[in-house]
């Protein structure tokens, strides 16, 4: 492998095109093992061992919401990586730690008999997990923001998100057939989850391996004042560029939350649909997304993150007015669905970590990233919650169990419609009107892609415009912190 320059200078200088690509493999092999340990380790599996050490109800919802409520702990950690200012050191740390909780977890069924204690023992572990994760997120980001230019960021980091995600997808398919085939012979032990969580943290850990090759950005200038807690815990919420961001991604997650967890649930009890079918439209958004992430981290990098991150917010948005034409007698729509909902969800995604870092002061951005972290994990915690007992009134008020999630589905895409409107009054330097993106990708193509969704694109794209043009209007009237008008234009 070619020698990797020593910081983003060089990195990206217009000669040091083979260091790039050996950066890039790298990051692709340490995010190929990344997604293969995710998907062992979360999710239906984390699930499925829960269910075989004989959790009950609430502690398998405490494990569902524990990633989300432990990011309220970035807060406090940001405040510690922007001292230390060791953005790879912490990172590596955090996730050797994060991954051999996990390799302790696989242990459980060997050391303790199934029931409360196991259990227990297994919210514990991946809550130890779930904290350093966070603080390898924080420190991660920070690295990746440093090392790789914004001009380019969105479709680098997009790119890898594309390899990851199939390689993850095409692993957890295989592990699924394998446990299917272990259950049909063995019921329910724990044992061969407990092989696949070993399975996957071992795999995390040699995937450390190839991202410890990644450099180390050089600082340009070194601090003279150590951020203080309260700055590090406030300093965010107190700019008003950023605040409005955080009001966005909270009341933003607060009705993805809300309904979320309850499509499954839906599909599964009200449509009478099998788990395997489930499963098999769940691959259909993750594979779309996978696919697309990349195309709309370059859109973002050439027209803005908010750009980008706003037109998926339509498309998820659009997403619960179809869930309203499925029935138990009509499901298809559930794959157009599935469809839309992995695209809109591959632009917010790609570019809402990307917006914020663009406008994190310099370094500063750990606890920016933090207070995203802090704003959407807490209401898409609450979320949840606050659906569950919905429903629950819903049907004490004497509703079907059918319109009852109606209802639900409705109060969410109130809640998202107002969120569509709320990035209108960030300022993202350098962005670009929704409408103009999509006239530009009509008239020029510039960003030369070939996807299978281009049919749709061609003929589509006028009107599209024209309606985002309506819907997508920003705001010039919206003082900064220094209280200067601005236009996103």
């Amino acid at each position: 492998m070619p020698e990797i320059a020593t910081h983003a200078g060089e990195l990206w200088s217009t000669d040091a095109h083979a260091a790039r690509a050996a950066v890039g493999r790298r990051l692709d092999m340490y995010g190929s093992f990344q997604a293969i340990m995710g998907q062992l380790t979360g999710g239906v599996f984390l699930t499925g061992y829960a269910l075989a050490l004989h959790a009950g109800n609430e502690l398998i919802g405490l494990l569902a919401a524990l990633p989300l409520a432990i990011k309220l702990t970035q807060l406090y950690t940001s405040w510690h990586i922007e001292r230390a200012g060791h953005w790879k050191r912490s990172a590596l740390r955090a996730a050797a730690l994060s991954r051999s909780a996990l390799l302790l977890a696989a242990g459980i069924p060997f050391v303790v008999a199934s029931g409360s204690l196991a259990s227990w023992l297994l919210v514990v572990i991946v809550a130890v997990s779930a904290c350093a994760g966070s603080i390898f997120d924080l420190a991660f980001l920070t690295w990746m923001a440093e090392l790789i230019p914004a001009s380019v960021r969105g479709a680098f980091l997009g790119r890898r998100s594309r390899v990851t995600g199939l390689v993850g997808q095409a692993v957890a398919l295989v592990a699924a057939l394998g446990l299917d085939r272990w259950r049909a012979s063995h019921a329910d032990a724990p044992d061969a989850f407990a092989i696949l969580f070993a399975a996957g943290a071992l795999l995390g850990l040699i995937g450390l391996t190839f991202l410890g090759g990644v450099p180390v950005p050089r600082r340009k200038e070194s601090r003279v004042e150590e951020p203080s807690i309260t700055e590090a815990l406030t300093g965010p919420a107190r700019d008003p560029n950023v605040r409005r961001l955080l009001i966005f991604v909270a009341l933003w997650h607060f009705a993805i939350g809300l309904v979320g967890p309850f499509f499954t649930v839906f599909m599964l009890q009200q449509l009478g649909l099998s788990f395997t079918l489930v499963m098999a439209f769940s691959v259909i958004t993750n594979l779309t997304g996978s696919l697309t992430q990349a195309y709309w981290g370059r859109l973002g990098d050439h027209f803005g993150s908010k750009t980008a991150l706003r037109a998926g917010t339509y498309l998820i948005t659009l997403v619960v007015l179809l869930w309203f034409v499925v029935t138990p007698h009509r499901i298809w729509p559930i794959v157009l669905i599935q469809f839309i909902s992995g695209f809109g969800w591959s632009a917010y995604n790609a570019n809402l970590n990307n917006l914020m870092l663009k406008l994190a002061p310099p370094g500063r951005m750990p606890s920016y990233i933090a207070s995203l972290g802090a704003a959407s994990g807490t209401a898409e915690a609450i979320g949840p919650v606050v659906g569950g007992v919905a429903l629950t009134v819903f049907r004490g008020a004497g509703l079907p169990a059918l319109d009852a999630f109606y209802a639900l589905f409705a109060a969410s895409l109130v809640l998202r419609a107002v969120g569509t409107i709320l990035p209108g009054f960030v300022r993202e330097p350098g962005g670009a009107p929704v409408g103009h993106m999509v006239r530009v990708m009509a008239r020029f193509r510039t960003m030369n892609i070939d996807m299978p969704f281009e049919p749709m694109f061609n003929y589509a794209f006028t009107h599209v415009a024209r309606i985002a043009d309506f819907i997508a209007r920003e705001r010039t009237d919206v003082p900064t912190r220094g209280g200067a008008a601005w236009a996103s234009r």
